[in-house]
């Protein structure tokens, strides 16, 4: 298998409302189907001569879905976009007695071969054979591992999530540590895999990293298989694997299910070095329904489940002595240097005159020290850091047949979550830890199913995907910072303070990012057409990306102070004495990113033991774009006026360019070719290639290119700190986007 990427760039209230968004979903007319599900074989006589001719009728018992279809001239039939189950498969012909094959498995993304001989008779007479051993199968070149429900069920899981058994698969690497759906597979890229659930697009938008956004409950899993190679040309955007995930269904009896798993440090012991056991309180608790709506024609099946979860790591921190915080280094064996006169100041004690009056106050929201024995600033302070987390997922589906020849099925995905965590410094937001993550998910599809004869099939599918992702920390939104007289600087958000040699001040990674709604629509429309031989497959795809995004990740300043002109960081601070700094906020951006695909695929049974597929794909992405052109890029060859050397920063939408961020790349054409040889009746042997194009982008690129469209600018001494690049009393210069 060949693979090549395409060139990347160098809450509403519905949405609050699972349920409302579930019968709105199946109002419509909802739903998504199993994926490429079927079954095939031939019909023969006794001779082993080709019946044309014969009635084929495929049957589940459980839910009353019913298929009929007749056999080619060359006595082949083929039924597709099958839901996985167990099935019993009746062929019949005038003058022959008919036979029926019970217990058929059908599983996800897997042609199922059963071929069928008829003896010379009446049709009253029949013969009925009960499948007793898994079936072989010969109809494909793709080599793919399918995860049963009773792996699923019994397999010990963390947090009871299905795709981690993945890595099952021979295949199948890890990417990181922990736990989570983010796999190589087949020496692909990490990152790189295909996730579909009921046929529809589980992954992240096209403009962010193409991981997994919902990792299904385990009680609500049928069963997942992992296609690693030479899959179908209906499967594509993957640079390794696909996986195809399978929900389960309602039946004609009703089946539930109620379930708790806990953890408590009360049933615990402390390890041997720790003086105390941690805190811990894990509840994950849930239910599922599932049933007749009116039996035969209409099924439901429901799985809610919660997870609640708080623990307390312990924290071992650097922090100044109370006596410190206030200019007084007396009993330090360091000097501290007055950085005007680079003298030492007397009795190692900063006047109080000379403290400057933003630093001061930044420096007395450190807690005092409650480490006995322990020196200043040597992990000195020691404290527990609770965090609380709160999920709730839902998976609801309703199966519906109205006729032989129309099928629809609704299927809705929920997970509102979030994660609180604490601060521990005596004054809320104004540590390092404090931060509230606040995210949904909600995907919901439809798929219509219809059959316009036996051998001509359309299946249309519309895939809706919401998600919000918000992190707030604690020291966003107060008014901390307006006490402290800092200027310059957003006076909604309390600033970043890092000190060499302690704990630092405010949040350090980011101070606020509100990412919502985050969309990434799914519509796509397939054809399958069996003539004869051939089973032939064609369809377009077309996903709506977007993404609106605040990015604050040092909107109330970010200021640095070293030990270089003062002999402690604590005392640069307490004069002032900045070495670097900095503010970025970001405008409002609402970044686009589409994609569209078409591809043909004709499975071609040469010979009885012989399976040719064939296909091609056509893939297109659409350059990330800015709805209102906040957007820079970079024209290395153009030459800046401002040093007469190449290289000139650019704005879409402004002299000439367009709103791309990058050309398009029209030439993404990936042929499939493969075969399938039943050599022997219990060994196939199986071969391909492909060429693969995975999305345009392998990392997140909805904020990347804000230069021009952000509150930025950045400071920094000439001599590391010798020289300040400003004093804090007098605040972060002034900062202006460009017009």
């Amino acid at each position: 298998m060949f693979s090549n990427s395409a060139a990347s760039l160098s809450v509403s209230k519905l949405a609050r409302n699972p349920l409302r968004l579930l019968l709105l979903t199946t109002a419509f007319g909802a739903p998504l189907f199993a994926q490429t599900s079927e079954i095939s074989g031939r019909i023969l006589d006794s001779s082993k001569g080709a019946l044309a001719g014969a009635k084929i009728t495929l049957t589940r018992s459980e839910t009353g879905l019913r298929r009929t279809t007749l056999s080619s001239e060359d006595g082949y039939y083929h039924l597709s976009l099958l839901t996985a189950g167990s099935y019993d498969i009746k062929a019949e012909r005038e003058g022959f007695q008919s036979r029926t094959r019970t217990g058929v498995v059908v599983e996800t993304g897997v042609n199922s071969v059963v071929d069928l001989q008829l003896e010379v008779g009446t049709v009253s007479e029949s013969v009925t054979v009960t499948e007793s051993k898994p079936l072989l199968e010969t109809g494909t070149s793709a080599i793919s591992h399918v995860v049963e429900n009773k792996t699923i069920a019994a397999m010990p899981l963390l947090d009871r999530r299905s795709a981690q058994l993945t890595r099952l698969n021979g295949f199948v690497v890890q990417a990181g540590a922990g736990a989570g759906a983010t796999f190589a597979i087949a020496g692909g890229r990490g990152n790189n895999a295909n996730y579909l659930i009921d046929g529809g697009s589980a992954q992240n938008l096209s403009l962010g990293v193409a991981t997994l956004q919902f990792d299904p409950p385990v009680e609500a899993m049928q069963e997942f298989n992992v296609a690693v190679s030479n899959y179908a040309a209906e499967l594509g955007r993957t640079g390794g694997g696909v996986i195809q995930m399978t929900t389960k269904s309602g039946t004609n009896d009703f089946h539930g299910s109620a379930y708790e798993f806990f953890r408590n440090d009360a049933l615990n012991t402390r390890t041997f070095f720790a003086s105390a056991k941690p805190v811990l309180r894990y509840n994950l608790f849930g239910a599922s329904l599932g049933g007749p709506i009116r039996r035969n024609r209409t099924q439901f099946f429901f799985n809610y489940e919660g997870k609640r979860q708080t623990t307390a790591t312990t924290q071992i921190l650097n922090v100044p002595t109370v006596a410190e915080t206030s200019g007084d280094f007396s009993a330090d064996a360091y000097r501290i240097t007055d950085p005007l006169t680079k003298a030492p100041f007397a009795n190692n004690v900063i006047p109080a005159s000379r403290l400057d009056s933003v630093g001061a106050k930044l420096a007395a929201f450190y807690p005092a020290p409650n480490v006995p024995g322990a020196p200043s600033g040597k992990a000195n302070f020691r404290s527990n850091l609770p965090s609380r987390n709160i999920a709730d997922d839902y998976v609801a589906r309703i199966d519906h047949i109205f006729n032989d020849n129309n099928r629809i099925f609704g299927r809705l995905l929920a997970e509102p979550s979030h994660t609180v965590t604490d601060s521990i410094f005596p004054t809320p937001g104004t540590d390092s830890f404090g931060v509230l993550s606040h995210n949904y998910y909600y995907n919901a599809g439809a798929t219509w199913y219809h059959n316009f004869s036996p051998t001509l099939i359309n299946e249309a599918r519309f895939n809706y995907s919401r998600r919000q992702a918000l992190s707030i920390s604690a020291g966003a939104n107060t008014d901390i910072d307006q006490s402290l007289g800092l200027a310059g600087i957003n006076q909604k958000f309390f600033p970043t303070v890092t000190v060499t040699g302690l704990q630092a001040l405010g949040n350090t990674s980011q101070q606020q990012r509100l990412q919502t709604p985050i969309r990434s629509d799914q519509y796509t429309d397939n054809i399958t057409l069996t003539r004869g031989s051939h089973q032939i497959k064609f369809g377009v795809e077309y996903r709506y990306s977007s993404n609106v995004d605040l990015y604050s990740p040092s909107a109330g300043g970010s200021f640095a102070f070293n030990d270089t002109a003062t002999g402690s960081g604590l005392a640069s601070l307490l004069l002032g004495w900045v070495n670097s700094a900095s503010r970025l906020e970001t405008y409002q951006l609402h970044t686009r990113a589409d994609s569209y695909a078409a591809f043909i695929q004709d499975d071609w049974r040469v010979s009885p033991g012989l399976t040719l597929n064939l296909g091609l794909r056509y893939d297109l992405d659409q350059p990330r774009w800015e709805t209102n052109n906040r957007q820079n890029s970079f024209d290395p060859l153009a030459i800046n006026p401002v040093s007469g050397t190449s290289g000139v920063i650019t704005f879409s939408g402004i002299n000439g360019l367009g709103k791309y961020a990058n050309r398009w790349d029209k030439n993404n054409f990936g042929p499939r070719v493969g075969f399938a040889w039943k050599a022997a009746e219990s060994w196939v042997v199986r071969g391909g290639g492909a060429i693969l194009f995975t999305g345009a982008y392998d990392q997140a690129t909805p904020i990347v290119a804000n230069t021009g469209f952000s509150v930025q600018g950045s400071f920094v001494s000439p001599d590391n700190g010798l020289t300040p690049a400003f004093l804090l009393a007098a605040g972060l210069p002034a900062v202006v986007s460009p017009t």
